[in-house]
C-alpha cells in the first residue's frame, strides 16, 4: 500500500496547531476533572494530555522540523512557553529546540518570566533547560570563558534571572567580542548567544580577519555556524584575510533558510507599506530577491556572471505581475505564471499541487513564487523560444534601465538597513552593483551612509570590505561616521571619527508623505550637542473663513482667514494655524510655562528612534509582544489647553503657584469618569476631544494614556499639598520659639 508523503511544512503546522490546542484544553482540564483510565486518545478525550505527548512524539518522529521552516516565523518552543503549554514543553526541549532564538528580542528564558499569565514552573523549567546546556557547553572552554559563564549562571540562578547578562570577568582584557569569538570556536552556541545578547557582535574581526562564523567553521561546529547565520546576526559573506567566505564551508541549505528569512523580512515590510506604491516597489524587491538567489553560485566569482538570464527572468515575472495587482492581494496572477510553464515544459515538470496548497496555506506565496521561478529559470536556455513566445517578446534589455536602476537602489537601501547579508551579497556579487556609488538622489548618501544610519554592522563591515571607503560625503558633507554618531551608533563604524558639527539634512532626508514630504534635519552644536527637527512641508490655500463655521472666544477678531490643506485622496481639510498661532503667541509667561510642563510630561513619555534598544524598551510593555506605553498626542494638549485659556480667566489661578492645578485640569479634560455598574467604583477613562478651533469640520482624537497622567497628577498635588502643610507647620512652630524667646 502506498503511503502518502507529508511535507515538513505540513507537519510543522500540525505542531502548531496540537500546542495551541493542548494549550487550550490544559487550561481546561485545571478546573475540570478527567478520568484516568478512559481510552480516548483525542486532545478533547478525557485524558488530552497524554495523548497531546504521544501525537507530539509521533509528528517529531516524523520529522516535524522545531524551526520555521520556508517562510514562516514561529518556532513551537516560542509557542508553548508562550501559550503556557505544560504537557508538552518538556518535550520539545528534550527534543532540541533551540535556545538561541529570539522572538521580538527576547531569547526563551526572557520571554518565559516577562509574558503575562505563564505559570511559574514554565518559567523555571526553561531557565534550567538554558542553565544545563550552558553548564555542559562550558566543559572544554578556556578559563576566562568557563569564569564568565559561571558568573553567569549565578545570575540565572538569582531572583531576576531574565535580567541576567555575561560581564567579563573581573581583571580580564577580553572584549566580548573575543569572548563570543572563542565560544564559537568551542561549540558553545547558547553561551554565544548570551553573550551577543550582551553586547558582543557576530561579524568582529580577529585575527586573520577571521570572524566568529570562521571560528565555528574551522573546528567543524556547523551547528553554532548555522545559530550565528540565522540568530546572531553573522554574516556569511565576510571574507577573512585569504579571502575565504564561510558560506563556501557550508551546505547550501543554509542558502535557502537565509532567503526565507530575509523574504519574510520584506514580506514584514510589504505589510507595513503606506500605499500601493511602496507595497509594489517591496514585492518588486522581493522579485528580485528570489531571481537573483536562484542565479547565484558560491563558487562563482562576480565577474563572471552572464546578466542576461536573471535580467530576463526578472522582466517575465514582473510583466505577468502587472500593475497593482500585488498591492490588492490578487493572486491569480501566481496561477498565470505556472499556467504559462505548464504551456511550455512537461507536466511531470510542474507540480500542481503547489496551487492548491497556495489556496490552503499563508506561505504558499514564498513557496510557489520560488517554484515558479525555479522552473523559468531551469528552462531559459533550453526553452527560450518558448519562453519569450509565452511571456511576450522581452529580451534582456526591454526591462527599462531607468526603472531597473532604481529598483536596484531602493533594493541596495533595504538591504543596507534591514539585516539582509544575502540581498546584499547578491546585489554586489551577481548584480555587480558598485558599493561606492550613490544610491540616494537626494541627500547623495552612499550604501555606507544607510549602515551607519540604521546600525547595521553587518553591512557596514560587509561595505568596507568589499572597498567602500569610510570617509566618503553626502551632498551636506556628512560621513558614514556622522551618521554612527548622530543617531548613537558609534560601534558601528570603528576608527571614524566626525570634523564638524552644524545643521544637516540626514538620511532618509526628504521622504514622501501622505500629503507632502518630510524633512529630516539634524543640528549638533554647544548649546544642544544632538537635537534631530522632523519638518512636515503641506501644500496649503488661503481661504476665506467659513461663514456657517463658528468662531470660539479665542479667535483673534482681526482674523477673518483659514488655510486649506491637503489628506490625501483628493480630500482637503481646514486648516486653523494661523488662529492658533496668533493665540499661542499671546500668552502670557505663566500660561506659557504650564503648556510647556504639559508638554515635557508628554516628551518623557516618549523616546527618539535614535535612542538604543534597551532604552527603547523602557517606553514599552510586554503582553505577547511590545507594545509603546500609550500617550496623548500633540493634538489633545493643544486643544484641551485651549478650552483651559477660554475657561480660566482669573489670572491669579495662572500663577506658579498653581502650576500643578492646571496641567491636572488640563489632563482632565482629555477623560471622562466612569463608574462600574457592579461596584460603584469610579475610574478616568480616555475621552474624545474635539478640535478647538476646527470643531465638527475635523475628526476628535481620544486621549489614551491620559488617566494615568491624570493619576500621577493627582498623587503629586496631593504630596504638594502635605509638603506645604508641614512646611506651614514648621514655620508656625519657628514663630511660637521665636516669640518665646523673646
Amino acid at each position: 500500500m502506498e503511503v502518502a508523503f507529508i511535507s515538513p511544512e505540513e507537519l510543522f503546522v500540525d505542531l502548531l496547531s496540537l500546542i495551541t490546542e493542548t494549550a487550550y484544553y490544559n487550561a481546561y482540564a485545571a478546573t475540570t476533572p478527567h478520568d484516568l483510565e478512559s481510552t480516548d486518545a483525542s486532545p478533547k478525550g478525557q485524558n488530552p494530555s497524554l495523548s497531546a505527548v504521544r501525537k507530539a512524539s509521533s509528528l517529531l518522529t516524523s520529522g516535524a522540523p522545531l524551526e520555521p521552516p520556508g517562510s514562516h516565523t514561529c518556532y513551537p518552543l516560542h509557542l508553548a512557553i508562550t501559550a503556557n503549554c505544560t504537557p508538552l514543553l518538556p518535550l520539545l526541549l528534550a527534543a532540541g529546540a533551540p535556545l538561541t532564538a529570539t522572538r521580538d528580542g527576547l531569547g526563551p528564558v526572557q520571554l518565559a518570566w516577562l509574558t503575562p499569565d505563564i505559570t511559574t514552573w514554565v518559567a523555571v523549567l526553561v531557565t534550567r533547560a538554558v542553565r544545563d546546556r550552558i553548564a555542559m557547553e562550558m566543559q572544554p572552554l578556556d578559563d576566562a570563558l568557563q569564569a564568565a559563564a559561571r558568573a553567569l549562571l549565578e545570575a540565572l540562578d538569582g531572583e531576576r534571572p531574565w535580567e541576567a547578562a555575561l560581564e567579563r570577568p573581573a581583571g580580564s582584557s577580553d572584549s566580548l567580542d573575543a569572548l563570543l569569538f572563542r565560544a564559537a570556536r568551542g561549540g558553545a552556541s547558547t553561551l554565544a548567544w548570551w553573550i551577543w545578547n550582551s553586547g558582543g557582535s557576530a561579524v568582529s574581526r580577529h585575527h586573520q580577519d577571521a570572524t566568529p562564523l570562521h571560528a565555528a567553521l574551522d573546528e567543524g561546529h556547523l551547528g553554532t555556524a548555522r545559530a550565528l547565520a540565522l540568530h546572531m546576526g553573522g554574516n556569511l559573506f565576510l571574507p577573512d584575510t585569504d579571502g575565504r567566505l564561510p558560506i563556501s564551508l557550508m551546505s547550501s541549505e543554509i542558502i535557502q533558510e537565509s532567503l526565507a528569512r530575509e523574504y519574510t523580512i520584506l514580506e514584514q515590510e510589504k505589510e507595513k507599506a503606506k500605499n500601493s506604491a511602496s507595497c509594489r516597489e517591496v514585492f518588486e524587491e522581493a522579485l528580485l530577491l528570489l531571481v537573483l538567489c536562484l542565479e547565484f553560485n558560491p563558487h562563482v566569482n562576480s565577474p563572471d556572471y552572464p546578466d542576461e538570464r536573471w535580467r530576463t527572468v526578472l522582466a517575465w515575472v514582473l510583466s505577468v505581475h502587472g500593475n497593482g495587482i500585488a498591492s490588492e492581494g490578487n493572486r491569480d496572477w501566481i496561477q498565470d505564471i505556472f499556467d504559462n510553464i505548464a504551456r511550455i515544459l512537461p507536466k511531470e515538470n510542474v507540480d500542481n499541487e503547489a496551487i492548491k496548497q497556495a489556496e490552503e496555506t499563508e506561505e504558499s506565496d514564498y513557496k510557489v513564487l520560488l517554484e515558479s521561478i525555479s522552473k523559468i529559470h531551469q528552462a531559459y536556455w533550453r526553452e527560450f523560444s518558448e519562453l519569450s513566445a509565452v511571456f511576450g517578446d522581452v529580451s534582456s534589455g526591454s526591462l527599462h534601465e531607468n526603472n531597473l536602476d532604481t529598483l536596484l537602489k531602493s533594493a541596495m537601501i533595504k538591504a543596507c538597513e534591514k539585516d539582509m547579508p544575502l540581498f546584499l551579497h547578491l546585489l554586489t556579487c551577481v548584480v555587480g552593483a558598485n558599493i561606492s556609488e550613490k544610491i540616494d538622489e537626494v541627500c547623495g548618501g552612499f550604501p555606507l551612509h544607510y549602515a551607519a544610519l540604521h546600525n547595521n554592522m553587518s553591512a557596514a563591515r560587509y561595505i568596507l570590505s568589499q572597498g567602500a571607503s569610510p570617509s566618503v560625503q553626502d551632498r551636506f558633507g556628512n560621513t558614514p561616521a556622522h551618521y554612527a554618531y548622530m543617531f548613537g551608533h558609534q560601534e558601528c563604524l570603528v576608527n571614524c571619527e566626525p570634523e564638524d558639527r552644524r545643521l544637516a539634512i540626514v538620511l532618509p532626508g526628504v521622504k514622501k508623505t501622505q500629503v507632502g514630504v518630510s524633512l529630516s534635519l539634524v543640528w549638533t552644536g554647544e548649546v544642544f550637542p544632538l537635537l534631530l527637527v522632523d519638518v512636515d512641508v503641506v501644500a496649503t490655500a488661503r481661504a476665506s473663513w467659513p461663514p456657517a463655521l463658528r468662531r470660539p472666544k479665542l479667535t483673534p477678531s482681526t482674523l477673518d482667514s483659514v488655510y486649506l490643506n491637503s489628506i490625501g485622496n483628493n480630500e482637503w481639510r481646514f486648516s486653523f494655524a494661523l488662529a492658533e498661532n496668533a493665540v499661542m503667541k499671546s500668552l502670557t509667561a505663566d500660561k506659557r510655562r504650564v503648556f510647556l510642563a504639559c508638554k515635557m510630561v508628554l516628551s518623557a513619555l516618549k523616546v527618539e528612534k535614535w535612542a538604543p534598544r534597551h532604552v527603547q524598551n523602557q517606553f514599552k510593555y510586554f503582553h505577547g509582544r511590545f507594545f509603546k506605553i500609550p500617550s496623548p498626542k500633540g493634538f489633545l494638549l493643544k486643544n484641551t489647553f485651549f478650552l483651559e485659556l477660554e475657561e480660566v480667566t482669573d489670572e491669579e489661578q495662572w500663577t506658579e503657584e498653581h502650576l500643578v492645578e492646571r496641567m491636572t485640569s488640563v489632563f482632565r479634560r482629555m477623560c471622562e469618569e466612569h463608574t462600574d455598574p457592579a461596584s460603584q467604583e469610579t475610574s478616568w477613562e480616555p475621552a474624545a476631544v474635539k478640535a478647538y478651533f476646527a470643531d465638527l469640520t475635523q475628526s476628535p482624537c481620544v486621549g489614551f494614556g491620559a488617566p494615568e497622567i491624570l493619576n500621577f497628577l493627582k498623587s503629586l498635588d496631593s504630596q504638594l499639598n502635605q509638603f506645604q502643610l508641614q512646611s506651614n507647620r514648621k514655620r508656625h512652630r519657628g514663630t511660637y520659639e521665636y516669640t518665646l524667646e523673646k
